[in-house]
């Protein structure tokens, strides 16, 4: 029996007691085990939502700049129709140069209180607005990517009169 409890012993968190027998202490060997146990669980958890959310800000970053671009290219696009008073040759080509520049490569849509469209030509005082569409995505934890649309709108007054 004595052989036995020094082999146990030498596996186990163990004490000798007054009397020369061994006493075991399953107890607090569970107890240091669970403490341990118990901060790094919290430690990786700590490390996975830290990453996690470093991942969350660099898409939101990303998708804020994306959304800049977005508003800039619209508020170029308008400046260039107004000037001309047209929806014409000189704005497609500000369009052309725009999405060389920012990268992005958004639907557009027109719309005027009078717009012919076969000229492009919007009279002098009247509304011209310009809607800019683009869908990106937001790199989710674990390479998941959530679809995000995107759309930014300006207006501006016509400069030209029409005959």
């Amino acid at each position: 029996m004595i052989k036995v409890l020094q082999v146990l012993s030498s596996h186990s968190s163990s004490c000798r007691h007054k009397s020369g027998k061994y006493r075991y202490s399953f107890r607090s060997s569970s107890k240091l085990w669970s403490g341990q146990h118990q901060q790094e669980t919290r430690l990786k958890i700590a490390v996975l939502v830290v990453s996690f959310l470093l991942v969350l800000l660099v898409s939101v970053f990303g998708l804020v700049s994306k959304k800049q671009d977005l508003r800039y290219m619209a508020s170029e696009l308008i400046d260039t129709a107004t000037v001309s008073g047209s929806v014409g040759q000189e704005v497609q080509k500000r369009y052309a140069q725009l999405c060389e520049e920012t990268g992005l490569h958004p639907s557009v849509n027109w719309t005027a209180a009078y717009y012919d469209a076969a000229t492009g030509k919007v009279q002098l005082g009247d509304v011209i607005s310009v809607s800019l569409e683009t869908e990106t995505s937001i790199l989710g934890f674990g390479g998941v990517l959530f679809p995000v649309k995107l759309t930014a709108t300006a207006s501006g007054l016509s400069e030209i009169y029409w005959k």
